[in-house]
C-alpha cells in the first residue's frame, strides 16, 4: 500500500463592495432615466453577484450594498490565472443594456493589499466598452480574509483518485463560505 502525499492549498475570501460609477457614456438607444446596477464574477468561475439597480443616479449610479464573497484559491491567485470581471448594465424592459466593464487580475488586487498595507482598499479602475473606447470609471472597495490552509492529501504519480481531506474541529463562517464553495471540487480524476 502506498502512502499518501499532503500539500496545502491555500485560500481567501475576497470582500467587494462596488461603491460607484462615474462619467458612463450610453449606448445609442440609452434614456436619460437609466437605471444602472453591476454584475461581479472571477471569469471562468460560477459565482456571480449582482448589486441592487440604482434607479436615480443615471449616468453616475450609487450603490450601498453587502460586500460579495469570492473564495480565493491564492496560488492561482498569483499565478495570474483569476481575473475580476465588473459589468455594468442599464436595466430594461426585455433586454438589458451593456455600459461597459472592468477586467482586472485578482493577483493586482492582492498585490495591492500587501504592498500598501491597507486592510480595506478603495481603488478607482476605467471602464471599457466592447469597443476598448473608455466609457466613464468604476470605484470598488475590497479587502481579502485571513488565510485559509487546507491540507490536500492525495497518491504518489500514477494513481487514479485524489482525496480531499479537512481536518477541523470548530467550523466558523470563513470555513462554512469556503466549503459551501467546495461543493463541485472533483474528487476522482479517472484514468
Amino acid at each position: 500500500m502506498s502512502s499518501l502525499i499532503q500539500s496545502w492549498n491555500t485560500y481567501r475570501i475576497l470582500e467587494l463592495s462596488i461603491i460607484s460609477a462615474e462619467g458612463l457614456k450610453k449606448p445609442s438607444s440609452a434614456n436619460k432615466s437609466d437605471q444602472v446596477y453591476a454584475i461581479a464574477y472571477i471569469a471562468g468561475k460560477l459565482d456571480r453577484f449582482r448589486t441592487p439597480v440604482d434607479k436615480k443616479g443615471g449616468s453616475e449610479p450609487t450603490w450601498n450594498h453587502q460586500p460579495m464573497k469570492f473564495t480565493i484559491n491564492e496560488a492561482e491567485a498569483l499565478r495570474n490565472s483569476l481575473m475580476l470581471v465588473i459589468k455594468l448594465k442599464a436595466e430594461r424592459m426585455f433586454f438589458d443594456k451593456n455600459l461597459g466593464e472592468v477586467r482586472l487580475p485578482i493577483k493586482e488586487l492582492m498585490e495591492g493589499i500587501r504592498y500598501e498595507g491597507k486592510r480595506i482598499q478603495v481603488v478607482g479602475y476605467q471602464v471599457q466598452r466592447k469597443s476598448n473606447e473608455p466609457s466613464g470609471s468604476l470605484r470598488f472597495s475590497y479587502k481579502f480574509g485571513k488565510k485559509i490552509f487546507t491540507p490536500v492529501y492525495y497518491h504518489p504519480a500514477g494513481a487514479s483518485s485524489i482525496i480531499f481531506y479537512i481536518s477541523w474541529t470548530k467550523v466558523d463562517k470563513s470555513w462554512k463560505l469556503f466549503l459551501d464553495a467546495m461543493k463541485g471540487v472533483i474528487s476522482h480524476i479517472p484514468n
